[in-house]
C-alpha cells in the first residue's frame, strides 16, 4: 500500500525526522511517500491522491493559522486518518474551520496527549496515544551516575503568551525596539540563568542541538550564544553518555525517557509539562518564565536518579505496548476503507 505521509519531514528537525524513521520502520511493509509539510502536499494534490490513503502527522502540527490549509483537505479524496498528533491550540476562529473538516474526513484521530484531544473537545474518533517514536524506541543505556549534563536549547522568546496568538504577535512587532526586556514588565525567560548555574553544577556539558537548517535561527546558534559550543560527535551519542539532559524541544525529554536519563523539562509549551504529569514526575517540568524553578527541579532529578530512571522505564515500555497494540487496528481501518473505495 503506498501511504502519503503529511508532516513536518526532512527539514533537519530531529525529533520529527524519527518520527518518519519510527514509521518507515514499523510499516515497512508499505511504501511511505513523505511530503514535508502541509504546505508541499497541498501543492502536490495529485501526487498525494496518487497514494492509496493519506496519514496526517505525527508530530505538533496544528498551531495557530490553519484554515491556510482548508483546500488541502476540500482536495483529498482518499482514505485521510491522523496518527501522533500534537494539537498545539485550542480552537480558534483562524483554525476552526481546519480543524472541522479534519475531523469530518478523518477516519480515526490518533492523538500524542490528553491535551491534544481536548484541544479537539474529545471528539468521539479520537484515540489518545503516544508519541511515535516510541514505536521503535532508542535503547536504553546502563544506570549512570554520570557528572555529564546535556542539554538542548531552543530559539525561544522572552515574553510568555500563546504562541501566534494576539498578544505575541503583538510583542513580535515591538522586538525591534532597543531597551524592550528592560521596560517589559511581567517574568521573562532568561536562558542565560539555566546555562550559568548548569556550568556551577556539572563537568562537563554537551549541547544536544535538534534543529539544524542553516537557513534560519536554529538550536546550534541558540547553544553558542550561552557558551555551548557545537560538538563534533553524533547527537545521539553524546546523549547516551550524559547523566542527567536538560531540554526545551519535547523531542529532548521523550528521547531521555526512552533511554532512562533523567531530566529536567524546560518547557516552553504545554505538551511538555503534560507529559512530565502523565509520567506522575510533574516535579521535572520548569515553567521557563520562572526564575527559581530550575534548581529545585535539577536538585530534584539529581537526588532522584534511580527512581526517575524506574519511572521512565515503565512509561517507555507501556508507551511502546500501546502503540503497538493500537496502530496495526488503526491501520487496518485505512484499510478497510480502501477496499470500499476500490470496490
Amino acid at each position: 500500500m503506498r501511504i502519503a505521509v503529511i508532516g513536518w519531514y526532512n527539514n533537519q528537525n530531529f525529533g520529527d525526522d524519527r518520527i518518519l524513521e519510527s514509521l518507515k520502520g514499523y510499516l515497512s511493509a508499505d511504501q511511505l511517500i513523505p511530503f514535508s509539510s502541509i504546505s508541499e502536499a497541498m501543492n502536490n494534490l495529485n501526487a498525494v491522491n496518487a497514494c492509496d490513503c493519506v496519514l496526517f502527522g505525527g508530530g505538533g502540527l496544528i498551531l495557530r493559522g490553519m484554515n491556510q490549509y482548508v483546500p488541502l483537505l476540500q482536495g483529498l479524496y482518499r482514505p485521510l486518518g491522523c496518527i501522533g498528533l500534537g494539537v498545539e491550540i485550542a480552537r480558534h476562529p483562524d483554525s476552526n474551520q481546519f480543524l472541522d473538516l479534519l475531523i469530518e474526513k478523518s477516519l480515526f484521530i490518533h492523538v500524542r496527549d490528553y491535551g491534544s484531544a481536548a484541544n479537539l473537545l474529545n471528539h468521539r474518533k479520537i484515540v489518545i496515544g503516544h508519541d511515535l517514536t516510541f514505536l521503535t524506541p532508542y535503547e536504553v543505556i546502563g544506570s549512570s551516575q554520570s557528572d555529564i549534563c546535556g542539554i538542548n536549547l531552543r530559539p525561544w522568546r522572552f515574553w510568555a503568551g500563546e504562541h501566534n496568538g494576539a498578544f505575541d504577535r503583538f510583542m513580535s512587532r515591538l522586538a525591534h525596539l532597543r531597551g524592550l526586556r528592560f521596560i517589559y514588565p511581567f517574568p521573562q525567560w532568561r536562558p542565560h540563568l539555566v546555562a550559568d548555574i548548569l556550568k556551577s553544577e556539572f563537568r562537563q556539558i554537551l549541547p544536544l542541538p535538534f534543529y539544524t537548517p542553516e537557513n534560519c535561527r536554529n538550536d546550534i546558534h541558540e547553544l553558542r550564544r550561552y557558551g555551548f559550543s557545537e560538538s563534533q560527535n553524533d547527537m545521539i551519542d553524546d546523549f547516551r553518555k550524559c547523566g542527567i539532559i536538560v531540554g526545551m524541544r519535547f523531542h529532548a525529554v521523550v528521547f531521555a525517557i526512552q533511554m532512562g536519563i533523567p531530566f529536567v523539562s524546560l518547557s516552553y509549551q504545554p505538551k511538555n509539562e503534560e507529559l512530565c504529569k502523565r509520567l506522575g514526575l510533574p516535579d521535572l517540568s520548569v515553567d521557563i518564565y520562572s526564575r527559581s524553578a530550575f534548581r529545585k527541579a535539577l536538585q530534584y532529578s539529581l537526588e532522584n536518579r534511580d527512581s526517575i530512571r524506574e519511572r521512565l522505564l515503565k512509561y517507555r515500555s507501556e508507551a511502546q505496548a500501546d502503540l503497538t497494540n493500537s496502530i496495526p487496528k488503526l491501520m487496518n481501518e485505512l484499510r478497510n476503507e480502501l477496499s470500499n473505495y476500490r470496490e
